[in-house]
């Protein structure tokens, strides 16, 4: 199963200079390294019975940065924190 990093508003508009589908590692950083990064959550829809849409956001950006030298496609991962950092109404959201 493949995996997509979205950069999207909460609204679930996409970030215009992100691909999401440009897959380099995105499945190795779900699972190997986004659970271990400092975050803060906003559910869609607040009882996940409904909707378990979930939007991530970095507490740490310096933590996120770190998490990922040396990690597969690093330019691409640092490209998307540069996103998140730069404009808070966008989030990231875990396609599957």
């Amino acid at each position: 199963m493949g995996v997509n990093l979205c950069i999207v508003t909460l609204d679930h508009e996409d970030h215009p200079d992100w691909d999401e589908f440009i897959n380099g590692g995105h499945k190795q950083f779900a699972r190997e390294i986004f659970h271990t990064l400092p975050k803060k959550e906003h559910w869609r829809h607040p009882d996940p019975r409904y909707d378990d849409t979930v939007y991530y956001r970095p507490t740490d950006f310096a933590a996120w940065r770190e998490a990922l030298k040396g990690f597969v496609n690093e330019d691409l991962f640092m490209k998307m924190v540069d996103i998140l950092e730069s404009d808070d109404r966008y989030w990231l959201y875990i396609s599957q």
